[in-house]
């Protein structure tokens, strides 16, 4: 039962209409908005003007197939000689240069016996600043390495399921990326720390649900604005994944939330307006008017307490 049917003592119904609060609240159900949508710890995605398509093909290329520029292939050391294919005793092999030390130096393809591949420069027998690193199961990281391991800019595939381009840290994605996860068509454009969204960045979601705001942990956390594939927007405060705090909330009918948020509900104070000559404003539990709270009904204020949506005393004015 909506909450103007509950009023015994409210004679403007007819100018009110039925106020099915429960109807007009699904979206916020906290289960619905978060549980499915933010589970992206190791999601890696690509954001850019590119068509989803363009994305998903780029993703698919064959790790093996990576070619790197002719500045690169071609680098080579002052002193040194290029080889021919040279097998080691363990299985592993390697075509490129080697310097005057005869150690690997400038650019060569290594192949381990366990799969593995390494296409880029060499430093004294050594990793150098360029090339790709691919593993058995076609994951591959493309760009720059220091001691070996991813630094620097670069973009990386997992699994032709997750690509990431931009800058990486001890093999971690740090600092501003582009991030597309092709399980689930999920985009993501900002700040990463170690892995995870920390800091400022926008998450785009297949449905067409976008959030705009600021993540600490790979979690909605701080100040965001949140669109919904219905169209609905919440713009505020997000606590671990939640609308939580101080938050606005536009339905798609004009109708308009202004107040306290918990747990994705409302709760607290706050004014659920229906244009600027009618609204209710006052205390909120769980979604329903709970506590002191009053409407304005072009011009007219009706007084009240409330219990779990329902007017059970007029309070005179």
């Amino acid at each position: 039962m909506g909450i103007a049917q509950g009023c015994n003592y409210c004679k403007n119904q007819q100018e009110i209409g039925e106020i099915d609060t429960d109807n007009f609240d699904e979206v916020l159900k906290a289960k619905k908005l978060f549980e499915l949508k933010i589970k992206h710890t190791k999601e890696i995605s690509i954001l850019s003007n590119n068509s989803m398509a363009d994305i998903v093909s780029q993703v698919n290329s064959t790790a093996n197939n990576i070619n790197l520029s002719p500045e690169i292939t071609s680098k080579k050391p002052e002193k040194g000689f290029k080889t021919e294919l040279i097998r080691f005793n363990n299985g592993d092999t390697y075509q490129g240069y080697f310097n005057e030390k005869n150690q690997k130096d400038g650019y060569g393809e290594y192949i381990k016996a366990n799969g593995f591949i390494y296409k880029g420069l060499w430093k004294d027998d050594k990793i150098g600043d360029y090339g790709v690193l691919i593993d058995p199961n076609g994951n591959y990281f493309k760009g720059h390495f220091i001691n070996g391991q991813a630094n620097g800019e670069g973009e990386m595939i997992i699994q032709n399921k997750i690509k990431c381009i931009g800058n990486f840290n001890n093999n971690l994605p740090n600092k501003k990326v582009k991030l597309f996860n092709y399980m689930d068509s999920s985009m993501y454009e900002g700040d990463m720390i170690n892995g995870k969204k920390e800091g400022k960045g926008i998450l785009k979601f297949k449905d067409g649900t976008v959030y705009e705001g600021e993540f600490i942990n790979d979690k909605y956390e701080g100040k965001g604005k949140l669109t919904f594939k219905n169209g609905c927007i919440y713009e505020g405060n997000f606590s671990n994944n939640f609308i939580d705090g101080k938050g606005k909330y536009k339905y798609l009918d004009g109708k308009e939330y202004n107040g306290d948020f918990h747990l994705g509900l409302k709760h607290g104070f706050g004014r659920l307006s229906w244009d600027d000559n009618k609204y209710f404003e006052g205390y909120w539990i769980n979604n329903k008017q709970h506590g002191e709270g009053q409407f304005y009904l072009n011009g007219k204020i009706l007084k009240g307490v409330f219990r779990y949506g329902k007017m059970i005393m007029k309070v005179d004015q």
